[in-house]
């Protein structure tokens, strides 16, 4: 089953330029995706396709994202797909789908890359969607910091 649904990619400029437009919790640390969908954060490159509609394989609608996470050190690099949060157009972000299971799920697992390794997987948030402006974020520390961001809004 194919749906599409109309999707708009907003606030990809420079690299730790302000993301435009404003969006629920935007933090002036906050670094954007570039034109080509791409952050670089903590030794890694991380680009991440717009959000799109897709069969959840349960008879729903997913809302996802193609990751690709490049290592650009000479050292191994830890990643986890819990770096990644899908915020809704009202703010919510991590929650669940009322199924017990996070609404982050996809092919995007936990693991290392090693010097200049790639991984790329799926981020999908399973909760219904809403019309209006999402964020993608991805903060690889639990101690602050820099995240990136991507924005569409559907």
């Amino acid at each position: 089953m194919t749906v599409a649904i109309g999707v708009t990619v907003t606030g990809w400029g420079r690299p730790g330029s302000p993301c435009e437009p404003d969006y629920i919790g935007k933090q002036s640390s906050d670094v954007c995706a570039d034109s080509r969908g791409t952050v670089s954060l903590d030794n890694l490159t991380v680009s991440a396709t717009p959000l799109a509609s897709a069969d959840d394989e349960a008879g729903g609608i997913a809302l996802c994202s193609s990751v690709t996470l490049s290592n650009n050190t000479g050292e191994k690099q830890d990643y986890n797909a819990q770096d990644f949060t899908i915020q809704d157009p009202t703010g919510a972000a991590g929650s669940d789908d009322g199924s017990g299971a996070p609404a982050i799920r996809g092919t995007l697992r936990s693991g290392a890359l090693g010097p200049g390794g790639t991984k790329t997987g799926t981020i999908c948030d399973h909760r219904p969607s809403r019309k209006g402006l999402y964020a993608v974020f991805y903060e690889p520390s639990l101690f602050g910091g820099q995240r990136g961001v991507w924005l569409s809004r559907h």
